[in-house]
């Protein structure tokens, strides 16, 4: 079950790189072989958030977007390293949780990402303590996936 569960949480990944792959279609091939190894959940959520611009725009955002958040990520693999023993690891816990609340909230405002939200969350709550090895988790992102979609087929995206 947990080969399973590893394989769809990452088939994400194929759902990433088909909805760049239609931004990227005139992209030369060096950038889209670059971009590829820069494609992480951060850098596809803020590449398909934005309006798709000239291809030399799209190619200096992803790169200075992937680029830039694997600088930070180096960086702070090196403090953790040099300095984490010496840092309290329960106040960390908050930076998961902030960090997806920075992703989620932009969302918010139109009903679409309210639903995705509200509907993930509840199923969540509901399928995660009774469903094995983070199944809970897949059911309650497809749950949430299939709301936004309804919300938003009606192609009013009102607040």
């Amino acid at each position: 079950m947990a080969i399973v569960t590893g394989l769809l949480v990452n088939a994400r990944m194929a759902v990433y790189t088909a909805s760049l792959g239609r931004r990227w279609g005139t992209q030369p091939r060096w950038f889209r072989l670059l971009a590829a190894s820069l494609v992480i959940d951060a850098t596809w959520a803020l590449a398909n958030d934005r309006p798709v611009g000239t291809p030399r725009d799209e190619r200096r955002f992803f790169l200075t977007v992937g680029l830039g958040l694997g600088a930070v990520w180096c960086t702070a693999i090196g403090i953790g390293a040099a300095f984490g023993g010496r840092l309290d690891l329960a106040a960390m816990d908050v930076i998961a949780p902030l960090c997806l609340v920075t992703l989620v909230a932009p969302h918010l405002r139109k009903r679409a990402g309210r639903a995705t939200v509200v509907v993930a969350a509840v199923v969540a709550i509901i399928a995660v303590p009774r469903l094995p090895a983070g199944t809970g988790l897949l059911v309650a992102a497809a749950a949430g996936c299939l709301a936004g979609e309804l919300a938003g087929r009606d192609g009013r995206e009102a607040s």
